[in-house]
């Protein structure tokens, strides 16, 4: 880590500066669009409590999960609560609204680009062509978008990713040993934040050991071993202290359960539940399904799809994602027949062939967002094959080498600028869309509007919101101040009634009309005033049911029960 600080760059770094000042700008534009979306949010909505929040609000959590009843641990068995403990000390500065949630999930996108342009750099990479690369990156809609969708949670992780990369190949040789070791806890908590970073680990341990084996005595000797499998064991001691939060977890629900026969009885149920794995039984359509959801992401119609009445894909979106999925295997190869290969660029290129390896096996299980990760990995990738095929080996007819690399060079800059020219124009498209709908369905802005409206009117009352996708944003977007609960119970609600407090439902699912009158039946209540709450374009993406109090003096509804 300290060599990573000591390489920052200076303040006349153009190659570094300008592609974050591109990204920034990115970010802070159009900020509160689309609307805050449940996943989006999942698991810093848990924010709030963390900070002491005595609201009554649900939580998804796994069982035993949240310490203290405030501290949580595992929402779920494919993730960590790590976003919501990183975003902790950010949040309790900027507050929780909409303007604090981009700002926080912008920055893991302005470190993910610095890190690996820091990274890059530090390879020997060409200047030029990793500010060409960053900038590309820094203007990508799929890239800056996945910071305001559910993505954002499968993408952040990678800072820790190229962290892991970074302590394999920098530091001094004495202090090797412990490079591995943090190399390895970094993956770890990488994989804590989302399951996919395990996707790496073949391809990573593979590295390691070979790395310490053959050919780099010094590092042997250092580690006071001969071959790589000492070296390898401490590298798999750091990715297993890493994935300490996992034990304790799992823990904690063995507790909660009674016995680790029934945990794993829960567990084999929660698997059975997500059909892992069975979503193809042949290999080609576990690989077509592959290759749709990375399409989806490069060509951006897996996240522009959330704000527009219907998916257009960006022409030209099929050529970027085979280029971005063939050529840095291709340099590669045009690198090792020349004999300018780096391990960097074989570990870059491992990496991503090990991720889609993993993701084969599961098939249509995933989505798109899941391949965020190896998205990024691969611009970094073409960066770094790119200077390997390209750069000059130390030949007598060094002047004729060094025309050849010109050539090549220019032809690079030529196809990097129309890149970043295609990412430009996708980008104002997919704005263009998102300013004129401001979002659809859940992805409207008619949710922050309606949590505008809560905190400005409604802070007393208590929010039921039995439908799928709407509570976490509320959650949060109140700062954890309103009682909002995912689970219906009317003897509760009626009971607030007659404390003077509102009971308010809000639906979003089936007949909405149809369901007002049920719980206003199952409440024995006057019928509510009901609100409907639009997108852009006027369709009602959901509906609130407001019940008043009833005063004492108005009836007899209240009295208790003899």
């Amino acid at each position: 880590m300290k060599a990573l600080l000591q390489s920052f760059p200076r303040a006349n770094a153009v190659w570094f500066w300008l592609p974050l000042a591109v990204f920034f700008t990115a970010v802070v534009t159009d900020i509160e669009l689309p609307g805050l979306y449940m996943d989006a949010i999942n698991p810093d909505y848990m924010v709030p409590r963390m900070l002491g929040s005595t609201a009554l609000n649900s939580i998804w959590i796994m069982p035993g999960n949240l310490v203290l009843d405030r501290w949580p641990l595992l929402p779920s068995l494919y993730h960590g609560s790590g976003m919501a403990w990183i975003g902790l000390p950010f949040y309790a500065l900027l507050g929780t609204d909409i303007f604090a949630v981009r700002l926080v999930h912008g920055m893991y996108g302005g470190l993910i680009l610095a890190g690996g342009l820091m990274l890059l750099h530090r390879l020997g990479v060409w200047q030029w062509l990793v500010g060409l690369v960053g900038l590309a990156i820094a203007l990508d809609p799929s890239f800056i978008f996945s910071f305001r969708t559910q993505f954002y949670i499968n993408a952040a992780p990678m800072v820790l990713v190229i962290c892991a990369i970074y302590l394999l190949h920098t530091g001094r040789v004495e202090s090797k040993r412990r490079s591995m070791f943090w190399s390895g806890l970094l993956l770890g908590l990488a994989i804590f934040g989302y399951f996919i970073y395990a996707f790496f680990v073949p391809a990573m341990a593979i590295a390691v050991y070979f790395w310490c084996h053959d050919g780099h005595t010094r590092l042997v000797d250092d580690l006071n071993v001969r071959g790589g499998y000492p070296a390898l064991l401490v590298w798999l001691a750091g990715l297993f202290v890493g994935l300490v939060p996992y034990a304790v977890g799992f823990v904690l629900m063995a507790i909660n359960k009674g016995s680790f026969a029934s945990f794993f009885e829960y567990v084999a149920s929660l698997l059975n539940g997500l059909q892992v794995a069975k979503a193809h039984t042949d290999s080609m359509g576990r690989f077509e399904a592959v290759w749709t959801y990375f399409l989806g992401l490069v060509n951006h119609t897996a996240q522009s799809g959330y704000w527009t009445t219907g998916v257009q894909s960006l022409q030209g979106g099929v050529v970027k994602a085979v280029g971005l999925a063939l050529l840095p295997p291709v340099l590669l190869l045009v690198a090792e027949l020349r004999g300018t290969a780096t391990r960097a660029s074989r570990l870059l290129i491992g990496l991503s062939a090990s991720f889609f390896l993993a993701a084969s096996i599961f098939g249509a299980r995933l989505g798109s967002h899941h391949f965020v990760p190896v998205m990024i990995l691969l611009c970094f990738a073409l960066s770094q094959t790119l200077f390997d095929a390209l750069r000059s080996k130390l030949v007598p007819n060094w002047v004729g080498a060094q025309r050849d690399v010109t050539k090549g060079q220019l032809i690079a800059v030529s196809t990097l600028v129309l890149v970043c020219a295609y990412n430009l124009h996708a980008q104002l498209v997919s704005r263009d869309q998102l300013r004129q709908t401001g979002g659809t369905g859940l992805y409207s802005d008619a949710i922050n509007r309606f949590a505008a409206d809560i905190n400005a009117n409604h802070r007393s009352a208590i929010h039921f919101m039995p439908d799928w996708g709407i509570w976490m944003p509320a959650v949060f977007l109140t700062g954890g101040k309103v009682d909002i609960v995912g689970d219906e119970n009317f003897k509760h609600a009626r009971w607030l009634l007659c404390q003077n407090r509102e009971a308010r439902w809000v639906f979003v699912e089936g007949n909405r009309k149809e369901r007002i009158e049920s719980v206003t039946t199952q409440l024995d209540w006057d019928p509510p005033e009901v609100t409907s709450w639009r997108q852009r374009d006027g369709k009602v993406v959901f509906d609130v049911a407001t019940y008043m109090p009833s005063k004492p003096s108005e009836s007899g509804r209240c009295k208790p029960s003899v």
